[in-house]
């Protein structure tokens, strides 16, 4: 016996914590919790089984049932290794040295720190030493729902850190799925939805009966307009280079580069409005992790941060996700 729980069920939760990424801490106060319903270790245990297997751990924290179309994937990255190479970027370029070390970049000595005041919505202990490690992460792009029929929707981010992240890598996009997950606090109302998964969320393929097109019909959007893009820049991007906001934009695929640049595809967008005549156009860029199933001629709808070239001043997008509307 080990805490009140047989030694069969200590080792089977030794196993159990493997296998589903939980802590063994967590699943013995479950089981515990089972038994004293139940007043039987093979039901409690039985039970618990159940729980992780039917949806994955979603008795666990507060975890609620969600419903999404995926329409972006950053594919994975380290956290660590990018504040590296921009601490370092800025280092190497004299012009930025002193603003570097000023904002807590790196060390006199060009050794690049951690600067986060918070980490995963706590305050940052490593604050101010030097980097090290890893931070795994992965994000995908969706249209999301509280409910299977998708009558109300948001479109936000399904964020999975450290290990969950390769809990996605054979999810498909372009595909609807229900699953369990727990909601990020915003800390601004404007901010867009975000929700956490873990490594033992299971995502389930589902058909809600309703089309990429009404999806996006369901969802504002701004028209490819010069004057309408720059406004949208200025409130929500110029001198916000942290800006966690996006915009949507429709409009009519004009061309597409398939040839990938620095991991990048691009494609053009011209008006939906037939009484324009196609004079100006929003260059997109996307990551090559989100697979083109559009083709010229189509509409879509595109989900990014806009951004304006210093040199020629022209606006673009980077487009985290997209829609095909018809």
């Amino acid at each position: 016996m080990s805490g009140g729980i047989p030694e069969k069920y200590t080792k089977l939760l030794d196993k159990g914590s493997k296998k589903w990424g939980v802590k063994k801490e967590e699943l013995s106060n479950f089981l515990t919790n089972y038994y004293n319903e139940v007043n039987d270790w093979s039901k409690a245990w039985r039970r618990l089984k159940v729980e992780m297997s039917a949806e994955a751990g979603s008795f666990l924290s507060s975890a609620t049932m969600f419903y999404a179309y995926l329409i972006g994937d950053s594919g994975m990255f380290d956290w660590i290794e990018r504040m590296r190479q921009k601490a370092l970027t800025m280092y190497n370029d004299l012009e930025r040295r002193e603003e570097a070390i000023s904002k807590g970049y790196v060390t006199i000595d060009g050794t690049p720190l951690d600067w986060r005041d918070k980490k995963f919505g706590r305050d940052n202990p490593q604050k101010g030493l030097p980097l090290e490690g890893e931070e795994f992460e992965r994000d995908l792009f969706a249209v999301i729902s509280e409910t299977p029929d998708f009558s109300n929707v948001e479109v936000g981010r399904v964020i999975a850190l450290g290990d969950s992240a390769e809990n996605m890598k054979d999810i498909e996009l372009f595909k609807f799925y229900k699953f369990r997950a727990t909601r990020r606090k915003r800390s601004r109302p404007e901010l867009p939805l975000q929700l956490n998964v873990t490594s033992v969320t299971k995502f389930r393929e589902i058909d809600p009966g309703i089309t990429p097109g009404e999806l996006a019909n369901k969802i504002p959007f701004l028209d490819v307009d010069e004057h309408t893009i720059f406004e949208e820049y200025k409130e929500k991007y110029l001198n916000k280079p942290r800006s966690s906001l996006f915009s949507s934009i429709r409009g009519v695929v004009q061309e597409i580069s398939t040839s990938p640049v620095r991991n990048r595809r691009s494609f053009a967008i011209v008006s939906t409005n037939e009484e324009d005549f196609a004079e100006w156009g929003l260059v997109c860029r996307m990551s090559v992790n989100i697979p083109v199933i559009f083709k010229v001629n189509d509409e879509v709808q595109v989900f990014g941060r806009i951004w304006q070239s210093k040199r020629s001043g022209k606006f673009g997008v980077d487009v985290q996700g997209y829609l095909v509307v018809e």
